[in-house]
């Protein structure tokens, strides 16, 4: 059993609203696995489950409307599970929406 974050924090960056986003694939078993959008504004922090599947079952998982305030905002995918369990997250993003 493991748990395991991957995170990076965006320093400088404009008040607006974002989407943070990843494709995910994996065997599924997981005890918990999300991405997270956190210190984007206080101590608010919002989240998306992700749910594995299976072997080059990829599907996109995104938290849309993030209130960034502060310049900065961290996302990270957070896993928490078993032994033998295993998996994919390819194409991660932190996007301003356009809609401003």
């Amino acid at each position: 059993p493991f748990r395991a974050v991957l995170s990076y924090t965006f320093t400088g960056i404009p008040t607006g609203r974002y989407t943070a986003s990843c494709w995910a694939m994996g065997g599924g078993g997981d005890k918990s696995l999300s991405i997270v959008a956190k210190d984007f504004s206080g101590t608010t922090s919002l989240s998306t489950k992700i749910v594995n599947t299976g072997w080059q079952v990829w599907k996109e998982y995104s938290i849309p409307g993030i209130p960034v305030q502060g310049n900065q905002c961290t996302i990270c995918i957070i896993i928490e599970s078993s032994d033998g369990t295993w998996g994919n997250f390819d194409d991660i993003k932190f996007y301003r929406e356009d809609n401003q």
